[in-house]
């Protein structure tokens, strides 16, 4: 028969072993997944920024071009300005300053230019401007004749897809027979009601945009690509494509979610040269996409070493625990009962118990030990509940609250007993105040927002669900007077506004409302669409000056 010693002893070592692989293992787990979160973060920020920093540059050319086209349409009656020679001849001096002036002021221009229709003017009629290899002056060039056939009609683009599309494009880079590399295209068709006036383009080196991308480091082996919206690689600085997809399917799915994941949690995995690497994209407005790509083992390099350091400490810790209550065994007859019924609670993850205390040997410093340990371990876990399910800035509920209700909500409208409505905020210009004033004005400004949305919707749970994105399900009396508690929201902002004394102290801020309605939706997604749609409209409203649309959809419950 064993002794109760070696029983004691057997079982604490039982218990500190699953404690240690229970607590530890989950510890573990949830530091692998926020390291790999916030790793996916830093490379989504890092894309993003630089994807906007190439933008940019697109978004100045568009520009340009939109104000040469805006100009070009001054002239009434282009079809008999183009047909004679002389009005043409003074339509075209007309425009050459502004298409110059134009192409001086737009970052990474190299050639803009002006062609008319072949069909109402001559197929050489129009302004060329471009520099050239040997000058970086914009100089007069020769309008190019569009009934010269070449041999590679790519070289003819510039106006063809444009005309083809009847809209503005973008092209991806080619050699249009001007210059000595190849360019990237915006074009835009001009029109007079029905008629083709012509088109309006420049270009810009595509050699601009892949010195940046060459520029852009990341980890000690990453690298930045660009791709079409195919996924085509366009430019690599290896000169060759870094990823493989080997299922469309789930790229397509991850372009998806990185264009909505606000953020920035999500990266992609593939294996190159048989080694794990992950990837982030940034789409931009003109389609292209640029990807930053790093090997896995880089990434997670930093993240590895500690969670090494963590099992090695968890592994110590226990290889201790043992010891101690080995030697501890010796003495351990009366609270026995008591320490093992305890230990199972704090395996089963029952933080909240209270272990025997005052004992003057052994067994007292083994049980106040445990005692920390679990009182330790409930200010963690009530630490991570915090941060969970609320917001750290306006103390309002977190996005991990908001999918909780959604998920609730979503068993409402299954089972048929659910009335809401969903009113989605946005606040207006954050980006501004932060680049303006910095983001100590800009907390200050969300903070504002949020106080304003709490105090109106007092009687509804109010969510933040991205940096400037609010959200406030309404029940009950709220939703009854939804429609006044609109009109008493911008109220309020109107007289904060009207009172505020730093730029920081006002509030813009654009809402949507939609209520369910049972015969129409049939989830909580079509209910926030509508919301969403409803607060773009308001936003676009505020921002072109015409004030708030205080309209929402009524409950007809």
């Amino acid at each position: 028969m064993k002794s109760i010693q070696i029983k004691i002893v057997a079982l604490i070592m039982m218990v500190v072993i699953l404690c240690s692989v229970v607590i530890g293992g989950i510890g573990i787990w949830h530091l692998k997944n926020v390291s790999e979160q916030n790793s996916a973060q830093i490379m989504n920020f890092g894309c993003r920024e630089e994807g906007k920093r190439i933008e940019h540059i697109f978004h100045s050319i568009e520009q340009s071009v939109k104000i040469v086209a805006e100009n070009a349409l001054q002239t009434q009656r282009m079809e008999k300005v183009l047909g004679d020679s002389t009005l043409r001849v003074m339509y075209i001096e007309k425009l050459r300053p502004i298409l110059l002036a134009a192409a001086k002021s737009t970052q990474g221009a190299v050639a803009a230019y002006i062609h008319f229709n072949p069909e109402i003017a001559p197929s050489d009629s129009g302004l060329f401007y471009s520099k050239t290899d040997f000058s970086d002056t914009f100089l007069v060039q020769p309008v190019t004749d569009l009934n010269d056939i070449p041999e590679d009609m790519s070289v003819l683009d510039w106006y063809y897809k444009a005309v083809e599309a009847e809209e503005a494009v973008w092209l991806e880079p080619y050699n249009n027979g001007k210059m000595s590399e190849d360019v990237i295209s915006y074009v835009i068709p001009i029109y007079q009601g029905d008629l083709l006036v012509g088109i309006v383009g420049m270009d810009i080196l595509f050699s601009d945009i892949t010195q940046v991308i060459s520029n852009i480091k990341i980890y000690e082996n990453g690298a930045a690509c660009l791709i079409n919206g195919k996924g085509e690689v366009l430019f690599h600085p290896d000169g060759k494509p870094e990823y493989q997809i080997r299922n469309e399917g789930e790229w397509q799915e991850f372009v998806e979610n990185t264009v909505n994941d606000v953020e920035g949690k999500y990266a992609f995995e593939y294996y190159s040269a048989r080694e794990k690497h992950r990837l982030t994209y940034y789409k931009m407005e003109n389609q292209m996409g640029l990807i930053l790509t790093a090997p896995t083992a880089e990434i997670d390099k930093e993240n590895n070493a500690m969670i090494s350091a963590v099992i090695a400490s968890v592994m110590v810790i226990t290889l201790i625990c043992i010891l101690v209550s080995y030697v501890m065994g010796q003495s351990i007859v009366r609270p026995l009962k008591e320490l093992t019924e305890a230990a199972k609670k704090i395996a089963a993850g029952n933080l909240k118990i209270t272990l025997p205390s005052g004992l003057q040997d052994e067994v007292g410093v083994l049980s106040d030990s445990l005692q920390q340990m679990v009182d330790c371990l409930s200010v963690y876990m009530d630490r991570i509940s915090e941060l969970a399910y609320t917001d750290p800035l306006t103390g309002v509920k977190s996005k991990t609250a908001y999918k909780e209700e959604v998920h609730k909500i979503e068993d409402g409208i299954q089972s048929g007993m659910v009335q809401f409505g969903l009113v989605i905020f946005d606040l207006n210009n954050l980006k501004l105040m932060n680049d303006t004033y910095g983001h100590e004005a800009g907390d200050s400004y969300i903070k504002n927002a949020c106080r304003l949305i709490c105090t109106t919707y007092k009687h509804s749970p109010v969510f933040r669900i991205g940096g400037d994105e609010f959200a406030a399900i309404l029940r009950g009396q709220d939703l009854l007077g939804a429609e006044q508690l609109m009109h008493r929201f911008y109220e309020k902002m109107a007289i904060i506004n009207r009172d505020a004394s730093q730029p920081s102290d006002k509030v813009s801020v654009a809402a949507g409302m939609a209520v369910f309605k049972e015969e129409q939706d049939k989830d909580f997604q079509s209910v926030f669409k509508r919301a969403d749609e409803n607060m773009y409209k308001n936003k676009s409203a505020i921002k072109s000056g015409k004030g708030p649309i205080l309209e929402v959809e009524k409950f007809e419950g």
